[in-house]
Protein backbone atom coordinates (compact mmCIF):
# COMPACT_ATOMS: atom_id res chain seq x y z
CA UNK A 1 0.00 0.00 0.00
CA UNK A 2 0.85 3.41 -0.61
CA UNK A 3 1.79 5.74 2.32
CA UNK A 4 -0.59 8.19 3.69
CA UNK A 5 0.58 11.71 1.74
CA UNK A 6 1.37 14.60 4.55
CA UNK A 7 -1.12 17.56 5.00
CA UNK A 8 2.50 19.63 3.38
CA UNK A 9 3.02 17.68 0.88
CA UNK A 10 -0.48 17.36 -0.13
CA UNK A 11 -0.34 21.64 -0.54
CA UNK A 12 2.79 21.29 -2.18
CA UNK A 13 1.60 19.20 -4.57
CA UNK A 14 -1.73 20.74 -5.32
CA UNK A 15 0.29 23.95 -5.82
CA UNK A 16 2.25 22.17 -8.71
CA UNK A 17 -0.58 21.54 -10.64
CA UNK A 18 -2.27 24.78 -10.36
CA UNK A 19 1.30 26.79 -11.56
CA UNK A 20 1.50 24.11 -14.12
CA UNK A 21 -1.50 24.36 -15.49
CA UNK A 22 -1.67 28.03 -15.14
CA UNK A 23 1.71 28.32 -16.87
CA UNK A 24 0.45 25.90 -19.56
CA UNK A 25 -2.62 28.04 -20.17
CA UNK A 26 -0.13 31.22 -20.53
CA UNK A 27 1.71 28.82 -23.10
CA UNK A 28 -1.02 28.21 -25.39
CA UNK A 29 -2.96 31.34 -25.06
CA UNK A 30 0.41 33.69 -26.47
CA UNK A 31 1.70 31.12 -28.41
CA UNK A 32 -0.16 28.80 -29.70
CA UNK A 33 -3.03 30.78 -30.44
CA UNK A 34 -1.84 34.02 -31.21
CA UNK A 35 0.22 34.57 -34.48
CA UNK A 36 -0.05 38.13 -34.23
CA UNK A 37 2.08 40.38 -31.37
CA UNK A 38 1.35 43.72 -30.14
CA UNK A 39 3.87 45.14 -28.00
CA UNK A 40 2.22 48.33 -27.17
CA UNK A 41 4.65 51.03 -25.58
CA UNK A 42 4.47 53.85 -23.12
CA UNK A 43 2.74 57.03 -24.63
CA UNK A 44 4.89 59.58 -25.93
CA UNK A 45 5.00 63.56 -25.91
CA UNK A 46 5.60 65.56 -29.25
CA UNK A 47 4.02 68.31 -31.19
CA UNK A 48 1.60 69.49 -28.79
CA UNK A 49 -0.01 65.88 -29.07
CA UNK A 50 0.34 62.31 -26.76
CA UNK A 51 0.71 59.56 -28.80
CA UNK A 52 0.07 55.62 -28.16
CA UNK A 53 2.98 53.57 -29.24
CA UNK A 54 3.16 50.08 -30.40
CA UNK A 55 5.36 47.74 -32.02
CA UNK A 56 3.28 45.32 -33.91
CA UNK A 57 5.14 42.05 -35.10
CA UNK A 58 2.35 40.88 -38.13
CA UNK A 59 3.97 37.89 -39.28
CA UNK A 60 2.32 35.26 -40.76
CA UNK A 61 0.51 32.14 -38.96
CA UNK A 62 3.82 30.41 -38.49
CA UNK A 63 6.22 33.27 -37.57
CA UNK A 64 10.43 32.43 -37.79
CA UNK A 65 11.75 35.98 -38.14
CA UNK A 66 12.09 38.70 -35.67
CA UNK A 67 10.96 42.15 -35.37
CA UNK A 68 12.36 45.00 -32.73
CA UNK A 69 11.34 48.37 -32.73
CA UNK A 70 12.04 51.90 -30.36
CA UNK A 71 9.79 54.86 -30.29
CA UNK A 72 11.40 58.67 -28.36
CA UNK A 73 9.63 61.58 -28.19
CA UNK A 74 10.11 64.85 -26.66
CA UNK A 75 11.54 68.03 -29.52
CA UNK A 76 11.77 65.21 -32.10
CA UNK A 77 10.03 62.09 -32.53
CA UNK A 78 12.44 59.04 -33.50
CA UNK A 79 11.04 55.98 -34.75
CA UNK A 80 13.05 52.89 -35.55
CA UNK A 81 12.80 49.18 -36.60
CA UNK A 82 14.78 46.22 -37.26
CA UNK A 83 12.45 43.37 -39.25
CA UNK A 84 14.53 39.90 -40.06
CA UNK A 85 12.69 37.55 -43.02
CA UNK A 86 12.20 34.01 -42.27
CA UNK A 87 10.93 31.29 -44.29
CA UNK A 88 7.55 32.16 -44.03
CA UNK A 89 7.95 35.75 -44.65
CA UNK A 90 8.23 38.78 -42.30
CA UNK A 91 6.27 41.88 -41.22
CA UNK A 92 6.72 44.88 -38.55
CA UNK A 93 5.75 48.09 -37.89
CA UNK A 94 6.36 50.59 -35.40
CA UNK A 95 3.33 53.52 -35.24
CA UNK A 96 2.47 56.24 -32.87
CA UNK A 97 -0.90 57.49 -33.03
CA UNK A 98 -2.42 60.41 -31.59
CA UNK A 99 -4.89 59.81 -28.52
CA UNK A 100 -7.44 62.37 -29.41
CA UNK A 101 -9.17 63.06 -32.79
CA UNK A 102 -8.04 65.56 -35.31
CA UNK A 103 -11.04 65.82 -36.78
CA UNK A 104 -11.44 69.91 -35.81
CA UNK A 105 -7.74 70.72 -37.46
CA UNK A 106 -7.65 72.57 -40.36
CA UNK A 107 -4.29 71.37 -41.33
CA UNK A 108 -1.14 69.97 -40.48
CA UNK A 109 2.09 70.67 -41.61
CA UNK A 110 4.45 67.83 -41.05
CA UNK A 111 8.65 67.72 -41.57
CA UNK A 112 10.29 64.28 -41.46
CA UNK A 113 13.21 62.57 -42.34
CA UNK A 114 14.48 59.04 -42.92
CA UNK A 115 17.43 56.38 -43.11
CA UNK A 116 16.53 53.04 -44.98
CA UNK A 117 17.50 49.87 -45.65
CA UNK A 118 16.20 46.61 -47.52
CA UNK A 119 17.61 43.76 -47.96
CA UNK A 120 17.11 41.05 -50.43
CA UNK A 121 13.22 40.05 -51.11
CA UNK A 122 12.51 43.02 -48.65
CA UNK A 123 11.17 47.03 -48.19
CA UNK A 124 10.97 49.38 -45.81
CA UNK A 125 8.80 52.37 -45.34
CA UNK A 126 8.35 55.63 -43.12
CA UNK A 127 5.49 58.17 -42.93
CA UNK A 128 2.39 59.07 -41.93
CA UNK A 129 -1.28 58.74 -42.30
CA UNK A 130 -5.04 59.48 -40.75
CA UNK A 131 -7.00 56.29 -39.15
CA UNK A 132 -9.87 55.70 -37.15
CA UNK A 133 -8.15 53.18 -35.14
CA UNK A 134 -9.98 49.86 -36.64
CA UNK A 135 -7.70 47.27 -37.30
CA UNK A 136 -7.80 45.53 -40.54
CA UNK A 137 -6.83 41.86 -41.31
CA UNK A 138 -5.30 40.31 -44.33
CA UNK A 139 -4.07 36.67 -45.62
CA UNK A 140 -0.64 37.37 -43.78
CA UNK A 141 -1.26 40.91 -41.65
CA UNK A 142 -3.09 40.86 -38.81
CA UNK A 143 -4.62 43.58 -37.25
CA UNK A 144 -3.28 46.48 -39.12
CA UNK A 145 -4.82 49.79 -38.35
CA UNK A 146 -6.76 51.45 -41.04
CA UNK A 147 -4.51 53.24 -43.44
CA UNK A 148 -7.23 56.07 -45.05
CA UNK A 149 -4.97 58.55 -46.15
CA UNK A 150 -1.05 58.82 -45.68
CA UNK A 151 2.11 59.90 -47.21
CA UNK A 152 5.14 57.37 -47.35
CA UNK A 153 9.10 56.79 -48.40
CA UNK A 154 9.73 53.31 -49.53
CA UNK A 155 12.37 51.33 -51.03
CA UNK A 156 12.52 47.46 -51.87
CA UNK A 157 15.46 45.74 -51.86
CA UNK A 158 14.25 43.15 -54.99
CA UNK A 159 17.25 40.83 -55.90
CA UNK A 160 19.96 42.73 -54.22
CA UNK A 161 20.04 45.13 -50.84
CA UNK A 162 19.21 48.81 -51.40
CA UNK A 163 20.03 51.55 -48.91
CA UNK A 164 18.81 55.65 -48.98
CA UNK A 165 18.24 58.62 -47.44
CA UNK A 166 15.34 60.62 -47.45
CA UNK A 167 16.09 64.43 -47.19
CA UNK A 168 13.60 66.41 -44.67
CA UNK A 169 10.42 67.14 -46.53
CA UNK A 170 7.57 69.21 -46.04
CA UNK A 171 4.07 67.71 -46.19
CA UNK A 172 1.28 69.12 -45.66
CA UNK A 173 -2.36 67.03 -44.45
CA UNK A 174 -5.46 69.12 -45.12
CA UNK A 175 -9.01 68.69 -43.73
CA UNK A 176 -11.24 70.20 -46.72
CA UNK A 177 -14.47 69.80 -44.32
CA UNK A 178 -16.40 68.56 -47.28
CA UNK A 179 -15.34 65.24 -46.03
CA UNK A 180 -12.41 64.67 -47.99
CA UNK A 181 -8.84 64.94 -46.89
CA UNK A 182 -5.85 65.89 -49.07
CA UNK A 183 -2.24 65.19 -48.64
CA UNK A 184 -0.04 67.93 -50.53
CA UNK A 185 3.95 67.90 -50.99
CA UNK A 186 5.83 71.16 -50.78
CA UNK A 187 8.10 72.90 -53.58
CA UNK A 188 10.00 74.30 -51.39
CA UNK A 189 9.70 77.95 -52.36
CA UNK A 190 7.30 79.83 -50.39
CA UNK A 191 3.73 78.53 -49.63
CA UNK A 192 3.60 76.45 -52.88
CA UNK A 193 2.40 72.67 -52.57
CA UNK A 194 1.14 70.17 -54.97
CA UNK A 195 -1.66 68.13 -54.47
CA UNK A 196 -0.73 64.09 -54.49
CA UNK A 197 -4.30 62.67 -53.23
CA UNK A 198 -7.67 63.52 -52.38
CA UNK A 199 -10.00 60.76 -50.66
CA UNK A 200 -13.36 60.62 -48.73
CA UNK A 201 -12.79 60.03 -45.07
CA UNK A 202 -15.82 58.38 -43.34
CA UNK A 203 -17.58 60.52 -40.51
CA UNK A 204 -16.42 59.21 -36.99
CA UNK A 205 -13.15 60.18 -34.54
CA UNK A 206 -10.19 60.29 -36.84
CA UNK A 207 -6.14 60.45 -35.24
CA UNK A 208 -3.14 61.00 -36.78
CA UNK A 209 -0.35 58.15 -36.74
CA UNK A 210 3.54 57.96 -37.84
CA UNK A 211 4.91 55.18 -38.93
CA UNK A 212 7.82 53.04 -39.64
CA UNK A 213 7.59 49.42 -41.49
CA UNK A 214 9.74 47.07 -42.64
CA UNK A 215 9.16 43.71 -44.35
CA UNK A 216 8.94 40.79 -47.42
CA UNK A 217 8.21 37.04 -48.70
CA UNK A 218 9.41 33.69 -48.12
CA UNK A 219 13.63 33.66 -47.79
CA UNK A 220 13.73 37.44 -47.75
CA UNK A 221 17.24 38.82 -45.40
CA UNK A 222 16.41 41.94 -43.58
CA UNK A 223 15.58 46.08 -43.28
CA UNK A 224 15.62 48.66 -41.07
CA UNK A 225 14.67 52.34 -40.81
CA UNK A 226 15.15 55.16 -38.66
CA UNK A 227 12.81 58.03 -38.71
CA UNK A 228 12.91 61.81 -37.33
CA UNK A 229 9.91 63.70 -37.17
CA UNK A 230 11.50 67.13 -36.69
CA UNK A 231 8.11 69.32 -36.11
CA UNK A 232 3.60 68.88 -36.62
CA UNK A 233 2.35 72.57 -37.16
CA UNK A 234 -1.42 72.46 -36.70
CA UNK A 235 -4.34 75.13 -38.03
CA UNK A 236 -7.77 74.61 -36.04
CA UNK A 237 -10.76 76.82 -36.47
CA UNK A 238 -9.92 78.92 -39.51
CA UNK A 239 -7.74 80.20 -37.13
CA UNK A 240 -3.16 79.46 -38.19
CA UNK A 241 -1.20 79.18 -35.16
CA UNK A 242 1.78 80.05 -37.54
CA UNK A 243 1.97 81.21 -41.03
CA UNK A 244 2.55 79.14 -43.70
CA UNK A 245 6.03 79.83 -44.08
CA UNK A 246 6.80 79.34 -40.13
CA UNK A 247 6.68 76.65 -37.74
CA UNK A 248 6.21 76.34 -33.72
CA UNK A 249 9.52 76.66 -32.11
CA UNK A 250 10.51 74.33 -28.76
CA UNK A 251 9.55 77.43 -26.92
CA UNK A 252 6.22 78.02 -28.02
CA UNK A 253 6.72 81.08 -30.55
CA UNK A 254 6.70 80.92 -34.13
CA UNK A 255 9.69 80.82 -36.29
CA UNK A 256 10.55 81.24 -40.09
CA UNK A 257 10.12 77.86 -41.59
CA UNK A 258 14.26 78.23 -43.05
CA UNK A 259 15.10 78.66 -39.44
CA UNK A 260 13.64 75.60 -38.08
CA UNK A 261 15.09 73.21 -41.35
CA UNK A 262 18.50 74.96 -41.15
CA UNK A 263 18.71 73.50 -37.27
CA UNK A 264 17.83 70.08 -38.52
CA UNK A 265 19.86 69.98 -40.76
CA UNK A 266 22.56 70.98 -38.40
CA UNK A 267 21.61 68.26 -35.98
CA UNK A 268 21.98 65.98 -38.85
CA UNK A 269 25.43 66.92 -39.67
CA UNK A 270 25.98 66.92 -35.73
CA UNK A 271 24.74 63.56 -36.07
CA UNK A 272 26.35 62.17 -38.58
CA UNK A 273 29.66 63.50 -38.16
CA UNK A 274 29.44 61.52 -34.40
CA UNK A 275 28.50 58.03 -36.79
CA UNK A 276 31.25 59.32 -39.01
CA UNK A 277 33.75 58.98 -36.22
CA UNK A 278 32.38 56.04 -34.49
CA UNK A 279 32.48 53.96 -38.21
CA UNK A 280 35.88 54.71 -38.77
CA UNK A 281 36.90 53.56 -35.88
CA UNK A 282 35.73 50.54 -36.08
CA UNK A 283 36.73 49.65 -39.25
CA UNK A 284 40.40 50.88 -38.64
CA UNK A 285 40.04 48.14 -35.85
CA UNK A 286 39.20 45.19 -38.27
CA UNK A 287 41.24 46.28 -40.75
CA UNK A 288 44.45 45.99 -38.50
CA UNK A 289 42.52 42.28 -36.78
CA UNK A 290 41.87 41.03 -40.64
CA UNK A 291 45.58 41.99 -41.56
CA UNK A 292 47.02 40.23 -38.46
CA UNK A 293 45.35 37.03 -39.02
CA UNK A 294 45.68 37.00 -42.59
CA UNK A 295 49.39 37.28 -41.47
CA UNK A 296 49.09 34.49 -38.90
CA UNK A 297 47.88 32.34 -41.42
CA UNK A 298 50.53 32.76 -43.89
CA UNK A 299 53.04 31.82 -41.03
CA UNK A 300 51.13 28.33 -40.33
CA UNK A 301 51.08 27.85 -44.25
CA UNK A 302 54.78 27.91 -44.69
CA UNK A 303 55.27 25.44 -41.71
CA UNK A 304 52.63 23.21 -42.44
CA UNK A 305 53.20 20.05 -44.76
CA UNK A 306 50.43 18.21 -44.47
CA UNK A 307 47.94 18.42 -47.68
CA UNK A 308 44.52 18.60 -46.22
CA UNK A 309 45.89 21.61 -43.72
CA UNK A 310 47.49 23.79 -46.39
CA UNK A 311 44.22 23.88 -48.25
CA UNK A 312 42.09 24.61 -45.64
CA UNK A 313 44.53 27.06 -44.52
CA UNK A 314 44.92 28.43 -48.42
CA UNK A 315 40.90 28.67 -48.23
CA UNK A 316 41.01 30.46 -45.11
CA UNK A 317 43.59 32.84 -46.20
CA UNK A 318 41.57 33.77 -49.45
CA UNK A 319 38.40 34.32 -47.11
CA UNK A 320 40.25 36.99 -44.94
CA UNK A 321 42.14 38.72 -47.80
CA UNK A 322 38.23 39.36 -49.93
CA UNK A 323 36.84 40.64 -46.43
CA UNK A 324 40.19 42.71 -46.08
CA UNK A 325 39.86 44.54 -49.39
CA UNK A 326 35.58 44.85 -49.24
CA UNK A 327 36.82 46.71 -45.47
CA UNK A 328 39.29 48.52 -46.89
CA UNK A 329 37.20 49.59 -49.46
CA UNK A 330 34.26 50.56 -46.83
CA UNK A 331 36.87 52.42 -44.68
CA UNK A 332 38.21 54.67 -47.44
CA UNK A 333 34.11 55.42 -48.37
CA UNK A 334 33.88 56.40 -44.96
CA UNK A 335 36.66 58.49 -44.93
CA UNK A 336 35.76 60.26 -48.14
CA UNK A 337 32.28 60.74 -45.80
CA UNK A 338 29.95 59.15 -48.18
CA UNK A 339 26.79 59.26 -46.24
CA UNK A 340 25.04 56.42 -48.12
CA UNK A 341 27.88 53.87 -47.46
CA UNK A 342 27.71 55.40 -43.41
CA UNK A 343 23.99 54.93 -43.16
CA UNK A 344 24.01 51.33 -44.79
CA UNK A 345 26.76 49.94 -42.03
CA UNK A 346 24.89 51.73 -39.20
CA UNK A 347 21.34 50.25 -40.56
CA UNK A 348 22.81 46.52 -40.88
CA UNK A 349 23.51 46.90 -37.18
CA UNK A 350 20.81 45.87 -35.16
CA UNK A 351 18.41 47.36 -32.74
CA UNK A 352 19.69 46.67 -29.07
CA UNK A 353 16.45 46.08 -27.68
CA UNK A 354 15.36 43.07 -25.20
CA UNK A 355 14.34 40.18 -26.97
CA UNK A 356 12.33 38.97 -24.19
CA UNK A 357 9.90 42.36 -23.98
CA UNK A 358 10.39 43.14 -27.97
CA UNK A 359 9.62 39.14 -29.19
CA UNK A 360 7.90 37.35 -26.26
CA UNK A 361 7.43 33.90 -28.95
CA UNK A 362 11.23 33.64 -28.66
CA UNK A 363 10.55 32.70 -24.59
CA UNK A 364 8.78 29.38 -25.54
CA UNK A 365 11.23 27.71 -24.28
CA UNK A 366 11.73 29.18 -21.41
CA UNK A 367 7.91 28.41 -20.77
CA UNK A 368 7.97 25.15 -21.83
CA UNK A 369 10.98 24.66 -19.40
CA UNK A 370 9.33 25.87 -16.06
CA UNK A 371 6.17 23.76 -17.18
CA UNK A 372 8.21 20.42 -17.51
CA UNK A 373 9.92 20.91 -14.66
CA UNK A 374 6.87 21.31 -12.71
CA UNK A 375 5.43 18.61 -13.83
CA UNK A 376 8.51 16.41 -12.67
CA UNK A 377 8.60 17.94 -9.49
CA UNK A 378 4.67 16.33 -8.97
CA UNK A 379 5.75 13.51 -10.10
CA UNK A 380 8.80 13.08 -7.81
CA UNK A 381 6.15 13.88 -4.86
CA UNK A 382 3.88 11.60 -5.97
CA UNK A 383 6.17 8.99 -6.66
CA UNK A 384 7.89 9.22 -2.95
CA UNK A 385 4.32 7.77 -1.67
CA UNK A 386 4.05 4.88 -3.83
CA UNK A 387 5.74 1.31 -2.82
CA UNK A 388 9.33 0.46 -4.01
Amino acid sequence: MAKKMSKADKAMLTAVIIIAVIAGGFYLKEFLFKPLVIIPSLPISFAGFTWDTEVNNHHSTTPTGSCSGSITGGEIANLQIQVSGSSGGAGCEVTATTQTPINAVDEFLIIFDSTQFAGFEMGSSTGFFVTDKIRISTRDESNMLNNLIGYGDAIGGGKSSFSQYFAPKLVKLKNNFDGTYSILTSLGVGDVFILKETKALPNKPLYLALRVNGGGGAGGDKASVSANFYNIVRKENAFAVCKADEVIAPNGTCQKLANILLASEEAIKESFDAKLIRVTAELEAKNIGLTNDITLLKQQLQASQDTTTINMLIQRLNELETELKTAKQQLADVQAKDKTVVNTIILQEKIKESDFIQNPSLNIPFVAGIIIILFVIGFLIWKRYQKT
